[in-house]
């Protein structure tokens, strides 16, 4: 498991990508954002808010993980410029695989 790293208020305001896995190292199948449930998790959070993610998936940490934590680590990447969007959604898809169990909803309403 990748570790959860230590996220600062300042991150949060302005975003850091720093823990965003080089796009070499995101396996395939987090490449295609509609087919993989943990990047269409993203996706409806980065659109819509965290509370769109919990509509379309049950999404529970992996034990030793802090469930703040690790949405701190990911909303800086979202919230950040610098990647582009394509790698911005597979490497937060493949870290959210990482640290929380993510389960889909029998209907996903959109």
């Amino acid at each position: 498991m990748i570790p959860v790293p230590q996220i600062k208020a300042i991150d949060l305001a302005f975003g850091n990508i720093d823990h965003l896995p080089d796009m070499k190292d995101i396996p395939e199948e987090f490449n295609d954002r509609f087919d993989n449930i943990h990047c269409r998790v993203v996706s409806a959070w980065f659109f819509n808010g965290y509370s769109k993610a919990e509509a379309i998936a049950k999404i529970t940490p992996k034990e030793g993980v802090d469930k703040v934590e690790a949405q701190r680590a990911l909303a800086t990447i979202l919230r950040s410029y610098a990647p582009q969007h394509e790698h911005k959604i597979a490497g937060c898809g493949y870290l959210l695989s990482q640290w929380f169990n993510v389960e889909a909803k029998e209907s996903e309403d959109e």
